[in-house]
């Protein structure tokens, strides 16, 4: 993979729009979004502390609920009842993967995939990345049924976190594995996509589910016939999600196809649908609906925590899963790919720092945490939580680490 750093800002783009083709190596030195990747890290960071103090603190009682409150939206005999925390996690969360829509599409259009050869190295190392994680915290906790069931769990990315460190790392790394590591967020989440709508429907109404589907149809052909209207989209789309919702489906899914199904292109200089709701959406997801997200789903009680915890099934098959797996899923594909095929790692990118990069892919937080959710009965989410913050404390600290080993007096003056 070869890329450079554009010169002007790039237009869209949640994550980072992806670096065009150069041979050149190019330190992150003046990356136009470093600054607001690192902030939106902080706004999440800072939430996430905010739940554990206020649980921690004796305030344990109000934040949960706070969080169980029923909250009505709409009017009869339209009306929906549901809990704050799962407005949060199936309302909110729709916008964010709704991005995450968008960002996908765009990556088939415009950045690595669409160059089968280019995207063949961070697909495979995603795949990889996802399955050993998988594979190795079935291993800890097969034993368990109910403990099984959250085998995704580690297998996700952070993608706001990762590109979170990557930036404040991004003096010692290069823009080809900026690239690398967008690429594989984006096929990472792709495959936990895949998984929840696989794995994590319950029981099914069909009727509103095949309503979903004729929802997406329709946007199908709106878009195939060359029709630009959010005025037409939107609605279509709000519906589909409400549908979904109904559906027993994940309602999240339904952003995600809104945002795949969205017309990036414009055949006008104006900017397109796509463009448009990401422009709109972008500041409200970073600075809202993830730091909610992470408020609603980090308050445990860290009372009574004993190393007896940590070696707890799910808590320790999460951890292993995170800081182990990943890093040997993704460097060893890389490792493996560049020894015996004509794939290579990334562009400029030194051994230690593809490692750093893999590192990087262990925080799992947000995506984790929305998986823990559906996959583990209430009475275990406690335990995966606290193996979701350790991994990817302990998968930032790898990185580090494995960056400083490489260039120590630069990275510790810095």
């Amino acid at each position: 993979m070869i890329h450079e750093i554009p010169r002007k800002p790039p237009q869209g783009g949640f994550l980072v729009a992806m670096a065009s083709n150069s041979s050149h190596h190019i330190p992150m030195h003046n990356l136009p979004t470093h600054r607001s990747e690192i902030l939106g890290g902080l706004a999440l960071l800072l939430a996430a502390l905010a739940a554990l103090l206020i649980v921690n603190l004796g305030g344990g009682h109000a934040y949960h609920h706070l969080l169980e409150a029923p909250l009505t939206l709409g009017l009869e005999p339209l009306s929906l009842t549901k809990s704050l925390h799962h407005w949060i996690n199936d309302g909110l969360m729709a916008l964010f993967f709704l991005l995450i829509g968008i960002e996908i599409q765009r990556e088939f259009m415009h950045g690595s995939f669409r160059n089968p050869r280019q995207a063949l190295s961070p697909l495979i190392a995603a795949v990889a990345g996802f399955a050993l994680p998988a594979c190795m915290f079935l291993a800890l906790t097969h034993h368990n049924p109910q403990l099984a069931k959250g085998w995704p769990i580690p297998a996700a990315t952070d993608i706001a976190f990762a590109l979170a460190l990557f930036s404040l790392l991004r003096n010692h790394l290069t823009a080809s594995l900026r690239a690398f590591l967008l690429a594989l967020a984006v096929a990472d989440d792709l495959l936990a996509i895949l998984t929840i709508a696989i794995f994590f429907t319950s029981q099914l109404a069909l009727t509103n589910a095949l309503l979903a589907i004729a929802c997406a149809i329709i946007l199908i052909i709106a878009r195939k016939s060359g029709l630009r209207s959010l005025l037409f989209f939107l609605p279509i789309g709000a519906l589909m999600w409400l549908l979904t919702l109904q559906s027993g489906v994940h309602a999240t899914l339904a952003g995600v196809v809104l945002g795949l199904l969205l017309p990036l292109k414009n055949p006008t200089k104006s900017p397109s649908p796509a463009h448009q709701v990401e422009h709109a959406l972008q500041p409200f997801v970073r600075w809202a609906v993830l730091p909610l997200f992470a408020f609603a789903n980090t308050g445990i009680s860290l009372a009574g925590i004993t190393l007896a915890t940590f070696t707890a099934p799910p808590t320790l098959g999460i951890i292993a899963a995170l800081v182990v797996g990943k890093q040997f899923g993704i460097f060893g594909t890389v490792w493996l790919l560049e020894k015996t095929t004509a794939l290579k790692r990334p562009q400029g990118a030194s051994w230690p720092q593809t490692y750093a990069t893999a590192c990087i892919c262990g925080i799992g937080f947000t995506m984790s945490l929305f998986i823990a959710n559906l996959a583990l009965a209430p009475e275990l989410q406690p335990q995966a939580r606290l193996g979701i913050l350790t991994g990817s404390l302990l998968s930032t600290l790898c990185a580090i680490l494995v960056l400083s080993l490489q260039n120590r007096p630069s990275l510790i003056k810095n």
